[in-house]
């Protein structure tokens, strides 16, 4: 059994249910206080990063090239073109 608050959790969008899903998944996640939050998006081929600041989410980077690190596990890098198939 794991115990805590999880550091980093990221959900995969769904189109018919995407904007339902991720406000209501958004404010849960800020109210459990977990630190990070990435929306993946394949039909846009981006990840929205959501990091809380004094107890609240702000504005998102998002990022659609490059290569995205989570700030909870330094050295974890992946390149946003890997993520996507060809």
């Amino acid at each position: 059994m794991v115990e805590g608050t999880a550091t980093l959790t990221s959900p995969l969008d769904i189109p018919h249910q995407v904007l339902s899903f991720n406000l209501t998944r958004l404010l849960d996640n800020e109210l459990a206080g977990i630190g990070e939050y990435w929306i993946v998006d394949p039909f846009q081929r981006a990840v929205e990063i959501y990091r809380l600041v004094d107890g609240v989410y702000r504005d998102p980077e998002i990022v659609s090239g490059g290569t995205i690190s989570p700030r909870v596990f330094p050295g974890l890098e992946n390149e946003i073109v890997k993520i996507w198939p060809t």
